[in-house]
């Protein structure tokens, strides 16, 4: 069952229309948010030819950027101690800033980054694809992208079958960057949807030919109860009813 993260509940204004929560609805919400996608960006290394840490997203994933950035800063600072005329308080503090960055960020890449990255590959090059469809909303706790999985075919009255959290990969200026370029359509699922006693559904998307990488385990979703509607609710706010004006949200709570 799908849970979110706690926070007070955003319900329909008066006089909104509380629609089946199908994926004619959500894909049409899902057209509201939508972000531009600006600018190209290089292609990432295909993760079904290349060892995981030649992908650049998990690199990402693993923590070996931070890593990097923190040994980089560790090593900048002995050196502004070694320097033959001394350091400075500024040499002392960027010091202090590597000496806690790297162990941090190693210590994370060494007990559960790296193992993230490995097991996100080996889904991704999983034989099995299994035909979805899917619709790309924002959470508005957050605003992290979320994929709702429907099932395979044209129907327009289906419900929504699971929910993967995406890794967020987005800048100010780029935030569609990793995300797919339609905000609903085709997709492909690879990996294991069911946990196991080793963990938990490792699933990956593919779409336009390439992987969404996940930011969570892919979750089942049972639409019929209270809490899912409530969910869904909260990533695709119901419409007011024509004529009657909307009632402005809660603060800090954005559809978008």
């Amino acid at each position: 069952m799908v849970t979110g993260a706690p926070a007070p509940r955003v319900g329909p204004a008066d006089g909104a229309a509380r629609l089946p929560l199908t994926y004619a609805t959500l894909t049409a919400a899902a057209r509201r948010q939508a972000v531009p996608l600006s600018g190209r960006r290089r292609p990432e290394a295909d993760v079904r030819a290349v060892p995981w840490w030649r992908v650049r997203s998990l690199r990402r994933v693993a923590g070996l950027p931070l890593t990097a950035g923190g040994l980089i800063v560790l090593a900048t600072g002995c050196a502004a101690l070694l320097r033959p005329e001394g350091s400075d308080v500024q040499g002392y503090a960027v010091l202090a800033l590597g000496a806690g960055l790297f162990p941090y960020a190693a210590y994370r890449f060494l007990t559960s980054g790296r193992t993230a990255a490995r097991r996100l590959a080996e889904a991704a090059r999983a034989a099995e694809a299994v035909p979805r469809r899917y619709a790309l909303l924002y959470d508005p706790y957050g605003g992290g992208p979320v994929l709702l999985v429907f099932p395979a075919g044209d129907r327009t009255d289906d419900l929504p079958e699971g929910v993967i959290r995406l890794f967020a990969q987005g800048t100010r200026t780029r935030p569609g960057r990793g995300l797919p370029s339609a905000p609903s359509g085709p997709v492909e699922l690879r990996g294991r949807r069911e946990g196991t006693a080793g963990g938990d559904p490792v699933v990956v998307p593919w779409i336009e030919g390439r992987p969404v990488w996940p930011a969570g385990p892919y979750e089942e979703l049972r639409p019929g109860g209270p809490a899912a509607r409530e969910y869904l609710e909260r990533l695709a706010p119901p419409q007011a009813a024509p004529g009657v004006p909307e009632v402005p949200e809660a603060p800090g709570v954005s559809a978008s």
